[in-house]
């Protein structure tokens, strides 16, 4: 019994760090998520934003947009973001339903945000958008923003295993 409560206490000591690196892709981590330019990944009333390092919001839904040579554009959420390009690109869904390409760079220290169209970003990544390796922070992949709530659940787990290995262990 008390090699069976350890075993499940580690297995949830490491479904602890795949959940941790979860909610520091989602902006709620207690880690910074390693984002270009500055930029950082916040959870702000149950929504994946980006921010410079200010905490203004670059890309801040349910706002609009401002897009360099565009109008602006009405964002309803954040679904998914990349930052292994030359620039962070995040897929966002517009309030009319239809998902739009957000690229934001950084030259000469001041952020653009562009709109990329996905020949664009075919390019810029070498591969098919299906094999690029997306960041997917919708509520859903992102525990609905209750990060506290799976930290808790996890360390009480681990916590009550090691209470009754140790329990175990002297009634032998």
């Amino acid at each position: 019994m008390r090699i069976a409560a350890v075993v499940v206490a580690i297995t949830l000591a490491v479904l602890g760090l795949f959940a941790e690196r979860r909610a520091t892709q989602c902006g709620g981590g207690l880690m910074d998520p390693d984002l270009p330019y500055g930029l950082r990944a916040d959870w702000f009333n149950g929504r994946f934003w980006l921010t410079d390092s200010e905490g203004w919001g670059v890309i801040a839904p349910p706002f609009e947009l401002e897009i360099e040579g565009d109008a602006e554009l009405s964002v309803r959420g954040v679904r998914r973001y990349l930052t292994d390009l030359r620039s962070v690109v995040a897929e966002v869904e517009l309030k009319s339903g239809d998902l739009a390409l957000i690229a934001v760079d950084r030259p000469h220290k001041s952020t653009r945000v562009s709109r990329l169209e996905p020949g664009a970003l075919r390019t810029r990544a070498g591969a098919d958008m299906d094999s690029i390796h997306w960041i997917d922070v919708r509520s859903r992949n992102c525990f609905f923003g209750m990060f506290w709530f799976v930290r808790v659940l996890l360390v009480t787990g681990i916590v009550g295993m090691l209470v009754l290995a140790l329990r175990t262990k002297r009634k032998e």
